[in-house]
């Protein structure tokens, strides 16, 4: 990985915001936490995001339930 993809990694995470749809219904997580963004033998980079708080949860939940396909689409869009 160059550096320009490193950097097109952190602007997605940065700069954009994550939509995911489940049965119809919307969820935006937020903005995410980024660490550990660091250089790897042989060019490659390790990055550690996570969402917290409340939509994260109810979308967990959802997921989580046992028996039941789900079709899930995840959009990224431009900050507003």
């Amino acid at each position: 990985m160059n550096e320009g993809s490193r950097q097109n990694i952190i602007d997605l995470f940065q700069h954009k915001n994550l939509y995911i749809a489940v049965d119809n219904l919307n969820y935006n997580p937020d903005f995410p936490t980024i660490d550990g963004i660091q250089p790897k033998p042989t060019d490659r980079y390790q990055f550690f995001n996570w969402y917290e708080g409340t939509e994260v949860q109810r979308l967990s939940s959802v997921l989580k339930r046992a028996g039941e396909t789900k079709r899930f689409y995840i959009n990224w869009l431009d900050d507003e």
